[in-house]
């Protein structure tokens, strides 16, 4: 696994040397602006880089995926003397590490461009002091990156099985995605109204910022139970079954 991995960094790093010098100097090109053009628009512009950035990232992995279930590439991978999960695990750590990568640096940059808003100043002084709000954002997104990965995974995965096609299985995988994505967020809702019982996590110790234009404050945050263990037990499930159907049931 550790191969595949190095192969496809390798791969792929005048992609990410390219993509990161044009994140930079755009963000650099802006921060130059903060002082000329309307007051916020700098950062409102970096922040929907960042975004951008977030979704390109998720469009790669969803790609690199893609690209050897339908391409002339999956020939060579399935000839490796590779484990389903080795595969999928590999292509799921590439994509973390852009994650990582990316939307580290783009969100670094939207930061710097925040700190020359004025009506800030109370969000800011509360991120600075409790950092574990950063920490708290980066993980849910990352987790959330992680699974909607794992269910495109298992959807092209379903689609390649059933349809040979190209055209197709795509049309199938994103017809799989959305009814599976549905039917987890439908049960999920059931069992948190089944099952109210939540674990009360105090991340900022109830902090209440406040200035003459802006306003914060941190609650304590809940997290149910139940639709968490749903949640991580359906995503592992559906990890674990992509890596057999791709070791028993794949047929290039």
């Amino acid at each position: 696994m550790l191969k595949l991995i190095k192969y496809e960094l390798v791969g792929r790093y005048k992609y990410y040397l390219g993509f990161l010098i044009a994140l930079i100097l755009l963000n650099i090109y802006l921060i130059t602006k903060n002082n000329t053009w309307s007051h916020g628009l700098p950062f409102v512009i970096s922040f929907m880089v960042a975004f951008s950035c977030f979704v390109a990232v998720f469009i790669s992995g969803v790609m690199l995926y893609q690209r050897d279930m339908y391409g002339n590439t999956g020939y060579l991978l399935f000839t490796l003397p590779q484990m389903g999960f080795d595969i999928a695990f590999s292509k799921l750590i590439i994509s973390i590490i852009e994650f990582t990568l990316f939307v580290t640096v783009s969100g670094v940059m939207a930061f710097i461009n925040l700190l020359y808003m004025n009506e800030a100043k109370a969000f800011i002084d509360a991120i600075l002091q409790h950092k574990i709000f950063i920490l708290y954002i980066f993980i849910s997104a990352l987790l959330s990156f992680i699974a909607v990965l794992i269910l495109s995974y298992f959807s092209i995965t379903i689609s390649k099985i059933a349809f040979y096609n190209k055209k197709h299985g795509k049309v199938l995988s994103l017809v799989l995605f959305l009814l599976i994505f549905y039917i987890i967020g439908k049960v999920t809702g059931l069992l948190v109204n089944l099952f109210p019982y939540n674990l009360n996590v105090s991340l900022f110790s109830g902090i209440a910022q406040r200035s003459d234009n802006f306003a914060l404050s941190f609650a304590v945050l809940p997290i149910n139970v139940a639709s968490t263990i749903f949640q991580t037990l359906v995503y592992i499930g559906l990890f674990i079954l992509t890596s057999y159907l791709i070791d028993k049931k794949i047929d290039l």
